[in-house]
């Protein structure tokens, strides 16, 4: 059972959990949007589409709206204060997670005129959670007030941030694409969303549909390919790499095996910036990349150790250590090319590079050394 944590005053969880489900409700609306349109966001209420400007209110626990519900109240007072900005619209919408006014006559508010709403609202004796809302409210024009009361209407218990997400995962857009795939398009949908705010600062938050559409077109190739094909890399300039610094360098330096030192390092580049790629592009191929690494890891050590072997056999004087270490190497470095699950295309240099980075992590080495020899231990012994 998780452990309950009592939240300190400053905690902005919820605050959190309300932004990112709004940004979750923008992606449902891009996805639906038609094109040459755009969906703008916290800049003509939370989300609008160029018609609809709608409002949001995420809660963690089931209630019900009442008269005296702020969240109505603030949203009847925003739409007051941006009524010119909000000219454009044809309809208002406060979306919310709770249920429906329970009070006789507010039950059916979206099917009341426009008359029988403002009579509503006008029997309220504010209390001091809405008094500075209902104050801004009643101080507009009563024309204004009916304009927008006209247009004003409530989606109630809609999905919560949990259930939202759950679905978006089946929507039809993604219908072509694995499941197993279809949160990380959506991760990278609302990374998308995201920098969009970054990209249209200073003129509001502003999503371009045909943008949008055009790189969930990206990802769903990306992401509906049976295989993903390997990121080659082109080889580094070394002059712009420190390398002689490297662990894996040094140990070559060390078994005086100087003409494999560029190639190494080449492999050891190129290699990392292909991971990278990999990790970026494919967030879920991290496990696939581990295992590979251990299947590698480990076809080190059985040819490391098979050698070791012959040595003890044969009892070869420790002066011939550089030697076998260079055998080591040598076999290492020609084993079979194994291909990374899922991805097509894996080439020699990445399986390579891997290897220069269990050295360089200290997972394995190229030097060999005397206590690795099971004489010399047991002569210590003695």
């Amino acid at each position: 059972m998780a452990k309950v944590v009592k939240q300190i005053s400053n905690d902005n969880t919820l605050k959190g959990i309300g932004f990112e489900y709004q940004k979750l409700l923008a992606l449902e609306c891009c996805l639906e949007a038609a094109p040459n349109t755009t969906i703008y966001i916290e800049c003509l209420g939370d989300i609008c589409d160029g018609s609809t400007s709608t409002e949001v209110k995420h809660h963690v626990t089931q209630g019900h709206l009442t008269p005296q519900s702020i969240d109505f109240w603030k949203t009847l007072k925003n739409l007051v204060v941006s009524h010119e900005l909000l000219s454009c619209c044809s309809r208002f919408i406060l979306k919310t997670t709770h249920m429906m006014f329970r009070e006789e006559g507010w039950q059916t508010w979206n099917t009341a005129t426009r008359e029988r709403k403002l009579s509503l609202i006008s029997q309220i004796k504010p209390c001091d959670t809405i008094k500075a809302h209902h104050a801004k409210i009643f101080s507009s024009e009563e024309s204004t007030l009916l304009d927008i009361l006209s247009k004003f209407e409530i989606i109630y218990n809609v999905d919560n941030i949990q259930a939202l997400l759950d679905k978006l995962q089946f929507h039809n857009t993604f219908k072509t694409i694995p499941i197993e795939n279809r949160s990380y398009v959506l991760k990278e949908l609302i990374g998308y969303i995201t920098k969009c705010a970054i990209d249209t600062l200073g003129t509001g938050w502003q999503v371009d549909i045909n943008s949008f559409d055009n790189e969930l077109q990206r990802l769903a190739r990306i992401y509906n390919a049976e295989k993903i094909l390997f990121p080659r890399e082109k080889k580094v300039e070394l002059a712009d790499h420190d390398f002689e610094n490297y662990i894996f360098i040094k140990q070559l330096r060390e078994i005086e095996y100087h003409i494999k030192v560029e190639s190494a390092a080449q492999d050891f580049f190129r290699s990392s910036k292909s991971r990278i790629q990999l990790l970026k592009k494919f967030p879920n191929l991290a496990e696939a990349l581990e295992f590979y690494d251990e299947d590698v890891s480990d076809e080190l050590v059985n040819i490391k150790g098979a050698k070791l072997d012959e040595a003890d056999d044969l009892k070869l004087p420790l002066s011939t250590l550089h030697s076998l270490a260079k055998k080591v190497f040598n076999e290492c470095m020609s084993i079979s090319l194994r291909e990374i699950n899922g991805v097509e295309g894996t080439e020699i240099y990445y399986q390579r590079g891997r290897m220069h980075s269990f050295v360089e992590n200290g997972k394995f080495h190229w030097v060999i050394r005397e206590d690795e020899f099971y004489w010399t231990v047991k002569e210590s012994e003695t």
